[in-house]
């Protein structure tokens, strides 16, 4: 700065401090700032220095108002602004709002971003139980799913990525779902300790998918995702990892953030972040989480990566001592900037857009604007040429999570060269003196071009507690290899289900369409074969152009709909992990091979494809002359895991309701009925999901029929014999009418239970009762609790038996029907043993459920265990000839089944056992004779 010049910023700074725009000790600070940035050394800039760069190889990410990459950037570009007032499935905001400040139990502020479906996720996808996810920190359960998407997005989820040296590095922090846990009286358990805790949500996808490089939560607050990619950077540079997953996660489960950012005077009360404005007040709460893959640049470009951006450059520092631990430093931001401009061989004339920090407060804003001036003031004068922008303008503050949103709206906007526009800009902070400098703040949607160079821009976030960040990335201008141009080419399509599969298909098919022509075909199917995991269900097409497939597609889809999905639309087998004969591989390494024979070897191939033999993707698509093409991403079924004990306790104490599982008594003189309505999310059924359908265990229908029966004889209850039901899946998650039918039958009677809805009505349980004293009791009172080959048998704990029926049957269990504790089976798999335990959180109900559904239940689930290895398409209980009630059932008892007899009928196998439920003081409870399993 010129001697005239640093006496003209005195005098305004004194100005300022006259006309009230200043106080004195703001005034002091800046002005010390000014004499320290005289001192800064002149930039040097090399011509012939190479500095390594970091290409960005994979995207994915979530952020208010986008699901995906794609929904982000369009609400970026339309210049949307996803701000919207607490939703009600969050907390109730009438209860926590105040306009008054001062008020420090509440909060300032009704607005922020927020994610949709932060209780939504895929458990067995990612090999967890249904207990596990429900308790587990949502941060963790999105950054796990992003992850994921990331690296398939990158073409490195499959089998490739095991033993990988990729690091994870993400910004993220315990956050108050413990407390929500906590306060909902929900059980603390070893799956709750990890569930919440840094370390953990690190390293997730690391034990997923067997990476070997560090992981590791970085918390600097605001910057903690700009500075995870920064020492993500930094270990590919150094060669410490071959790759890098680097990102950051925030989410808000509570209104305690709320609170403590309005005690902190930092939120606006308008709702809006005015980065930049006049009459910028403060931030607006966001919520956000986002991930990307990173690799040294040269060997992205040898490996045929598809490359989003080249990291130039980037750096980290601190504060220090300034005039508060949250106070920001303006010579400390300028002196990262220059050490990011120097190491990176950057002149800053060349970067067109800045994505600023941009809080939005009337001081913070011009800090970082003096900042970004001193910086670039040594390499150029030119004037109002580089863009500013704060994508907090759109989505709120992300904080831990908001240098991650940040970049990867950089990311989009060079890939598709447009600068989108920074929101709620009415006036122009008057300090922050633009006109005379190299910045203008970009109010509108506008190409972004360079009369030199690729274009680049420069991200910046700065820690309240002073740990600054700052990077700059470039386009990519390079040239990728040319694919191989083959006469036909294997499309393989892949997924865990039928429906998913449709799913990824139709996806797929979408985005063919919208982008025709703009890969090498062979390309494309080198990516869906080579660069993705293969799961059971399978779907394979052969053609010779992008267009073509799309037609096969297109009829397939039609076809499959028509169908229905039904069990011949797509391959059910298992992959046998065989090998199709090498010679025909050696058969496509022939030059001059008829194209009519290619097509031949590849129907062959795609016929082993599907009946799900393993496929020698690298013979068929040489990695060496391919690249990799993103594509649409795995569609996860993702369900509701969620701790919401309160309505436990609200179905415990409903006075409507005659018992739980019954609402209303509806008998007349000549009939005895009982109704029950069955909600989509009934706490009977809460977390019990099949696939993508919902169902309503069985077992809950004996307590139903013991009771009524009980209200309407006024006895006791000791045998339920010929029980059948319907598959407990008909339900589908519909609401449905339960009526519960007593009919005299002799000195017993007969139950029916009838559900109806609107679109149908059909039985759906039936039994016969016997009385107490009108039939001696056949079982003895006590029975050993522990077979003798107990101790022999396999163990198989109650997380990995639950893990099991997620991978086997598709099959999730909400945490209420998770009772079993411990599992032993031995070697011939034809009985088993195990300790079950009914969580606390029901405990409050346990008084009222003579026969406790939630234990009964535990039978059916060691029945489909007990029978996984015949590979059934279907199972499901027919039901049994005989329950005895011996004893009140008591919680924490256990379970012994034993085969006795197993018949075929056509197509069905029926596997009959002998169930006997044990208190703990050794005595029979419940005794069920042929306890019927039906598999085919």
């Amino acid at each position: 700065m010129e001697q005239a010049d640093y006496a003209f910023e005195i005098k305004n700074i004194l100005q300022r401090v006259k006309d009230n725009k200043l106080t004195p000790l703001e005034a002091k600070r800046i002005i010390e700032e000014i004499k320290e940035n005289q001192r800064l050394p002149a930039p040097q800039l090399s011509a012939a220095k190479k500095t390594k760069e970091v290409a960005v190889i994979g995207i994915s990410g979530r952020f208010p108002g986008a699901g995906d990459m794609k929904e982000y950037w369009n609400n970026l570009k339309e210049g949307k602004s996803s701000i919207r007032e607490v939703p009600k499935d969050r907390w109730n905001i009438d209860d926590y709002f105040d306009k008054d400040v001062d008020r420090l139990d509440k909060t300032n502020s009704r607005w922020g971003g927020f994610l949709e479906n932060i209780d939504k996720f895929d458990p067995s996808f990612f090999g967890i139980s249904g207990m596990e996810a429900e308790v587990m920190d949502p941060q963790q359960r999105l950054f796990l799913e992003e992850c994921f998407k990331t690296l398939e997005d990158g073409g490195y989820a499959g089998d490739m990525s095991s033993g990988l040296s990729c690091g994870v590095y993400v910004g993220a922090a315990p956050r108050d779902y413990l407390n929500h846990i906590s306060e909902q009286g929900a059980e603390i358990t070893a799956q709750t300790f990890w569930g919440n805790t840094g370390s953990v949500l690190a390293s997730r996808i690391s034990y997923l998918l067997n990476l070997k490089g560090p992981a590791m939560a970085i918390d600097t607050a605001c910057s903690s995702s700009l500075v995870a990619l920064h020492l993500a950077c930094q270990s590919i540079i150094t060669g410490e990892n071959d790759m890098a997953i680097a990102g950051g996660v925030w989410i808000s489960t509570t209104p305690h953030y709320y609170i403590f950012t309005s005690n902190a005077g930092m939120l606006s009360p308008e709702g809006l972040c005015k980065t930049f404005d006049n009459d910028a007040n403060g931030i607006v709460n966001g919520e956000g989480v986002g991930a990307v893959l990173l690799k040294n640049y040269d060997q992205a470009l040898k490996d045929g990566d598809y490359i989003y951006g080249i990291i130039k450059s980037s750096g980290i520092n601190q504060d220090g001592k300034t005039n508060g631990i949250t106070a920001p430093s303006s010579l400390s931001q300028t002196a990262l900037e220059l050490e990011v401009y120097q190491k990176g061989n950057i002149n800053p004339e060349s970067i067109t857009y800045i994505e600023a920090h941009g809080t939005g407060t009337k001081l913070g804003d011009p800090i970082e604007i003096e900042a970004l001036k001193n910086a670039f003031k040594g390499y150029t004068d030119k004037k109002q040429f580089c863009a500013l922008g704060s994508v907090k303008t759109n989505i709120g503050h992300s904080s831990l999570a908001a240098g991650i949103a940040s970049f990867l709206k950089v990311i989009l906007a060079l890939n598709n060269k447009i600068i989108p526009p920074s929101l709620n800009l009415t006036k122009e902070n008057e300090l922050l003196e633009l006109s005379d400098s190299p910045f203008y703040v970009n109010t509108k949607q506008r190409a972004w071009i360079s009369q030199e160079g690729p274009i680049r821009a420069g991200v910046s976030s700065f820690g309240f507690g002073g740990t600054n960040a700052h990077l700059v990335v470039e386009e990519f201008t390079g040239t990728r290899r040319k694919g191989s141009a083959l006469p036909y080419c294997l499309a393989a399509f892949s997924a865990r289900t039928q429906e998913e599969l449709l799913t990824r298909l139709k996806e797929f098919l979408v985005w063919s369409k919208n982008q025709p022509g703009t890969s090498n075909f062979s390309d494309i199917c080198y990516s869906l074969g080579n660069r993705r995991k293969h799961y059971p269900k399978r779907a394979a097409f052969v053609a010779s152009s992008q267009s073509e497939l799309d037609k096969v597609l297109e009829e397939y889809i039609l076809q499959q709909v028509k169908n229905g999905l039904d069990s011949k639309a797509f391959e059910k087998e298992k992959p046998k992990g065989k090998q199709i004969n090498t010679v025909l591989y050696q058969e496509l390494e022939d030059e001059n091979l008829p194209k009519e024979r290619w097509k031949e070897i590849l129907l062959s191939l795609r016929t082993g494809y599907m009946n799900g033999e393993e496929i020698q993707w690298s013979r068929l698509y040489a990695e060496k002359e391919h690249n990799k093409i993103p594509l649409p991403l795995y569609p996860f079924t993702r369900n509701s895991y969620w701790v919401k004990e309160k309505e436990i306790r609200n179905t415990a104490k409903e006075k409507n309701k005659i018992h739980p599982l019954i609402d209303v008594n509806i008998s007349t003189l000549k009939e005895q009925r009982f109704l029950t309505k069955l909600n989509t999310f009934d706490l009977f059924n809460k977390g019990c999901v099949e696939g993508e359908k919902r169902y309503f265990p069985s077992s809950n229908y004996l307590e139903m029929i013991r009771k009524t029966a009980e209200l309407s004889v006024e006895k006791e209850v000791r045998y339920i014999d010929n029980f059948r039901c319907a598959g407990s899946e008909v339900f589908n998650g519909k609401e449905h009418l339960l009526t519960t039918c007593i009919y005299p039958h002799g000195e017993d009677c007969q139950v029916e239970i009838i559900a109806c809805n609107d679109e149908e009505d059909f039985v759906c349980a039936q039994a016969q009762l016997v009385f107490e004293g009108m039939k001696k009791c056949m079982q003895p009172d006590r029975y050993m609790r522990y077979p003798a080959w107990k101790e022999t048998g396999e163990n198989i704990s109650g997380d990995d038996f639950y893990r099991n029926l997620h991978r086997e049957y598709k099959r999730s269990y909400g945490n209420s029907y998770q009772v079993i504790k411990a599992l032993w089976v031995p070697a011939e798999v034809k009985e088993a043993f195990a300790e079950l335990k009914v969580p606390d959180t029901i405990d409050i109900l346990s008084n009222e459920l003579g026969m406790n559904p939630f234990i009964l239940e535990a039978a059916y689930q060691i029945g489909l265990y007990l029978v996984q290895e015949k590979r059934f398409d279907c199972c499901y209980l027919g039901g049994f000839e005989r329950l005895e009630i011996i004893n009140s059932l008591q919680k924490n008892c256990s379970v012994q089944m034993t085969l006795t007899a197993c018949e075929v009928d056509q197509e069905e196998v029926s596997f009959k056992y002998t169930v006997i439920f044990i208190n703990p003081d050794g005595k029979a409870a419940i005794h069920i004779t042929n306890y019927n399993m039906i598999g085919y």
